[in-house]
Parts: structure tokens; C-alpha cells; sequence
């Protein structure tokens, strides 16, 4: 006897067919996935469907194929568990094949509730009648798999309660078994569609607000400015539009921003924006409003420049009559600078030598008269040479020269000289000083031209020819 032997690859059953449930009166379709069996390479596998004992399927029952899907009505008589399979064949004659049960029970409920909802069956009473002991009642999926993590079952009450999260979209057939341990069990369907969540809207964005520094401000949401699809209750709440929490002055409760701005809350000199969002959830999803939150008034910088402001400038102006004058700092330290009075004798030559360090140096100047500290400037109509001159303020040498025409400064030696001497036209009191940087008196000498004794009775001639004795008025060289 001759035949051939054909070794190669069949079809293997890949992952088994989960067991089925079917409710009365309510169409089932099911489909099996594409990956049930391999498909050997180069094969193209034939499906076909029969009860486990090879029947044919139930009459309420179709197998589509080339879908791989069941799909029909069963009616009350159908009730009970029938024994599937689905057998896969390759054009060699190879084949495999996948079990599964498929239980049709009454119809208890159709269920329709969306993600966030709340669910809650319970079993009726009269699904089992036995005066023979205690019902139990088992709950599965139709697979006989547990009940998802969202889904529970509560015993003593035999009530099935759960909310769907989002991702839990879809339709769940359960199975509930009453059994009393003598007679058959009784078997019935629960089927759950758990359709998607619907997200609320904003229906009236909220305007601009604007409240000012000490005064209440108070603000209650609309009803009206969000609306949801399912009219589910939503909860608000309110937070920064970068999902910080509110400023500490402001509170948010039963719908109604509250609070009191201080000047720390305003800007520094203009208003103060805080970019607020009110949000409405329906516990899974939400929606939010944001606005500007405007306050005004004067803040805490405002108030320290309206109180310091005034100081700044009289420090200012103390600065600059400082570094003009000389007068603000260096009378403090006067000792530092002020080389006194020296007498110079008419046309007798001249010499002094700084001390200051001639690299510091940046300027030489004289002044006719002395210096006073908040002297006042004596009248313009007096006469020059009047003793009311030892009140004036310092007077420039004019005709734009820096120091006297008999006198000059060597930059060389840092000293000052004049090889004739002062003449007669000369007689007076000259201060002479040098400025550093930020002209900032480095040292002070004053040239008293002249014989002083003389000077001192002669600039007390009044101009109607009088005189006074000087020891008899005491006007100091205040220095």
C-alpha cells in the first residue's frame, strides 16, 4: 500500500473563546477576535460554528464566517446553556477548534448611565421563590469573570452599585445566578451600557472685575455661567489661572469671591492684576471661566515714596549744595582741611605749598570774602567794603579767572606763588581752596592782603563817613 505523508504547520487555537451570556428577547451579537487561531503561512483558514456535540447552532443563533461573528434574538423557550464551538480549517485538511459557552437567561434590565453617573440595580425579589431554604445569589460578567473594579455587589441588600470613570465606555453583560442549593438555578441578565460623559460648557464667560485697596469686595457667580449636557449638579471652585491658590485676602465660597485688599495687594504704582478662572465640575470633567481681577489704590510703595520722597530731594539738594559748596559734610571736618588765615604783605613776594597730594588735585579756585556755614547774602546795595561783607556767601573772583591776577598756581611744586606780591588795589580777604573728585574741598587757606588791623577799621566806615570801633561790635571770622 502506497499513500503520502504531509508534514507541515496547521491551524492551533491561539486564545480561547470566553463564554458567552445572551438576554431574552434582546439581540446578541459577538465577535470573535482575529487572533483566536494561527494561520499557517501561505493558508487562508475556513470558520464554521456547530454545537460542541456537532449540531447545528440553535435556530435563534447565525455564524457569519468570514466575520467570525454570532449574532440573533433568543426567545423564553431558548433559555439554558448551550455547548459552542468554532472550528478553523486550512485547505490541507488541518484544523483547530474553540469551546465556549453560551448561557441565554430572562432579561432583567437594560441599564443606561454614562461615565461619572451613578448606578444602582437591585435584584428583584420574586427572581427566586424556594420555601425550601436561603437563596444565594451569585454576580459575574457573562464570562464568569469578576465584575469590573468600578462595579460592586452588595450581598445583604443584592443590589449592584457602582459610577463608571472615564475609559469604562462600553456595554457589560451580567449574570446573576439565584440558586437555593435544591432546585435548578435561576439565571438572569443585567446589561449596562455605559455611554461617554458629556463635559460642561461655559455659557457666560465672566467679565473683568476691579475692587480697590480697604474696601470689601464681593463677587457671586451666575447661575448662568456654566451649562452641562447631562444637567448634572456641578460643584465649583475657584484658584490662579496657573492653578495656584487665590491671593490670602481673597476666599472663595458658595459661589461668592470675598475678601479685603491691603495696600500690600496693589501694584507699586499702578493697578494690580490677578488673573483668576472659576471652574465647574460635574465630578469628571470640567470647564473653566478666567478674568482679571483689577485692584487699585495706593500700595505700600506709593505710600513710602509719598513719605520718603520729600526726604530724597532735601537729600539731593544737600548733595549738590555739598558738592558745590562744600558745606554740608566738610564743616564736620573742617579741622582736616582748613589751614587758618595767613597775612601777606603788600608787594612782598609769596609762596604756600599744599598739602594735599597735587595727584588728587583737580581744581584751584579763590573766593573774595570767607566762607560761612547758612550764611545769608547781604543786600546788593551795600557797599562791598561794608562790614555786612563778613555775612556774605563766597563770591567767585569774576572776569572768569580762577584766582587773582597777583597770584598763581604752580602745578609742578603744588604750590601757590606770586613773585611780587599783592599792591594796593589787592587789599582784601581771598580764600583760597582745592576741590578732589566730586568737588569735595581738599584744602582751604585764606590770604588776609594786607595789614589786618587796618583793614578791620577801615571796612567798618560806614558811608555817611562815621566809624566804629570794631572791638565794640564782635563780628568773628566764622569758619
Amino acid at each position: 500500500t502506497t499513500f503520502t505523508l504531509s508534514v507541515g504547520e496547521f491551524p492551533t487555537l491561539l486564545n480561547p473563546t470566553p463564554d458567552q451570556l445572551a438576554a431574552v428577547g434582546v439581540l446578541f451579537r459577538y465577535s470573535l477576535p482575529d487572533n483566536v487561531f494561527t494561520t499557517p503561512p501561505g493558508e487562508v483558514l475556513a470558520y464554521s460554528a456547530t454545537k460542541a456535540n456537532g449540531d447545528p447552532l440553535p435556530a435563534w443563533l447565525s455564524f457569519v464566517g468570514p466575520r467570525l461573528e454570532f449574532q440573533g434574538t433568543p426567545q423564553p423557550s431558548d433559555r439554558g446553556v448551550s455547548s459552542l464551538k468554532v472550528v478553523a480549517k486550512d485547505t490541507k485538511g488541518g484544523e483547530a477548534t474553540s469551546l465556549f459557552a453560551l448561557n441565554v437567561a430572562d432579561a432583567l434590565s437594560q441599564e443606561e448611565i454614562r461615565v461619572g453617573g451613578s448606578f444602582a440595580y437591585t435584584i428583584p425579589n420574586d427572581m427566586i421563590s424556594s420555601p425550601l431554604g436561603p437563596v444565594t445569589y451569585t454576580v459575574n460578567l457573562g464570562d464568569g469573570s469578576p465584575l469590573p473594579a468600578w462595579l460592586s455587589y452588595n450581598s445583604i441588600a443584592h443590589t449592584i452599585s457602582g459610577i463608571p470613570p472615564g475609559g469604562s465606555e462600553g456595554t457589560y453583560s451580567i449574570l446573576i445566578t439565584a440558586d437555593d442549593g435544591i432546585q435548578t438555578p435561576v439565571l438572569g441578565t443585567l446589561n449596562i451600557n455605559v455611554n461617554p460623559n458629556a463635559a460642561p460648557k461655559v455659557a457666560n464667560p465672566i467679565s473683568s472685575q476691579t475692587t480697590q485697596v480697604g474696601q470689601a469686595y464681593t463677587f457671586v457667580v451666575p447661575d448662568n455661567t456654566f451649562t452641562d449636557p447631562n444637567d448634572d449638579l456641578l460643584t465649583l471652585s475657584a484658584k490662579k489661572v496657573n492653578g495656584k491658590a487665590l491671593p490670602s485676602w481673597l476666599t472663595f465660597t458658595d459661589r461668592t469671591l470675598s475678601g479685603k485688599p491691603g495696600p500690600g495687594d496693589a501694584g507699586a504704582f499702578n493697578d494690580k492684576t490677578v488673573s483668576l478662572q472659576i471652574c465647574g465640575t460635574d465630578g469628571n470633567q470640567e470647564a473653566c471661566s478666567n478674568f482679571n481681577l483689577n485692584v487699585q489704590g495706593t500700595s505700600n510703595a506709593e505710600r513710602a515714596v509719598a513719605i520718603f520722597a520729600p526726604l530724597v530731594t532735601a537729600a539731593g539738594l544737600a548733595l549738590g549744595w555739598y558738592k558745590k559748596r562744600g558745606v554740608l559734610l566738610n564743616p564736620w571736618k573742617r579741622e582736616k582741611y582748613d589751614k587758618g588765615e595767613k597775612t601777606v604783605p603788600i608787594n612782598t613776594p609769596f609762596n604756600y605749598s599744599f598739602e594735599a597730594p597735587k595727584d588728587k588735585i583737580r581744581l584751584v579756585q579763590a573766593f573774595n570774602g570767607q566762607r560761612m556755614f547758612l550764611g545769608l547774602p547781604a543786600p546788593k546795595n551795600l557797599d562791598d567794603r561794608g562790614w555786612l561783607q563778613w555775612l556774605k556767601f563766597d563770591q567767585p573772583i569774576t572776569g572768569g579767572n580762577l584766582l587773582p591776577s597777583w597770584l598763581t598756581y604752580e602745578e609742578g611744586d603744588n604750590e601757590l606763588i606770586s613773585s611780587l606780591g599783592p599792591n594796593q588795589k589787592d587789599l582784601g580777604l581771598y580764600t583760597i581752596r582745592t576741590y578732589g573728585d566730586g568737588e569735595v574741598i581738599l584744602e582751604e587757606i585764606r590770604l588776609a592782603v594786607g595789614d589786618q588791623s587796618k583793614r578791620e577799621i577801615e571796612l567798618t566806615t560806614r558811608k555817611n563817613g562815621t566809624t566804629t570801633d570794631p572791638s565794640s561790635r564782635q563780628f568773628p571770622l566764622l569758619a
